[in-house]
Parts: structure tokens; C-alpha cells; sequence
């Protein structure tokens, strides 16, 4: 018995040198992908945290009055924002240009 085997206490996976699955290739570069599109996302995070920070401070600076409901809400052109204070949401939304409906002619 080699030294190795003596260590591995019983039912423990002893650790398996340069063996795995036949895709083991395809697993690592999609777990380097993964860590790579995670490292990108909390970053991002970061961002929208600041973010959402400095809109609070220029919303508590334009001292806008809360509706019933406790919801700030101004329109601006086609934007609306939307600020739910208890949840910290902030919400945006464009308004999409009208369509038209077209009649169809019977023939």
C-alpha cells in the first residue's frame, strides 16, 4: 500500500492525478468562462450599487414628494422613473412610440 492510500481515511475520494472524464477539457474551459462572466457580474454589481446610490442622493436632493402609495415618481419626456423607498427599487421605463393600426382591405 503507498503512502498516499495509507493517508486517505475510508470512503474518502483519493485524489486522482491527471484523470477524470474524457470531457474534462470541455469542463475546464467552460468553469474558466463561468469565473470569468462571475468576476464580470460582480463587478457590474459594484457599478450599479454606486450607482444607485448617487440617483438617491439627487432624488433626496430635488426634494420630490412621495406619493400614497410612498413611491417617488416623476416623467421626463418619454422616461419614467420610479423610486420605491422601503425596497430601495428604482425602476425606469420608456415609453414605446404608438403604433399605428393599419386597416386591412377586404377584397
Amino acid at each position: 500500500m503507498s503512502k498516499m492510500q495509507k493517508q486517505v481515511e475510508k470512503d474518502e475520494q483519493m485524489e486522482l492525478m491527471e484523470t477524470g472524464p474524457e470531457n474534462r477539457q470541455e469542463i475546464v474551459d467552460a468553469v474558466r468562462i463561468y469565473k470569468k462572466h462571475q468576476s464580470d457580474r460582480l463587478a457590474a454589481l459594484k457599478g450599479e450599487l454606486e450607482w444607485k446610490e448617487k440617483i438617491k442622493k439627487l432624488i433626496k436632493e430635488s426634494d420630490l414628494r412621495p406619493l400614497k402609495d410612498g413611491k417617488i415618481k416623476f416623467t421626463f419626456g418619454k422616461v419614467t422613473v420610479e423610486v420605491t423607498p422601503r425596497d430601495e427599487l428604482i425602476t425606469i421605463k420608456e415609453k414605446a412610440p404608438k403604433k399605428t393600426k393599419s386597416k386591412k382591405k377586404n377584397r
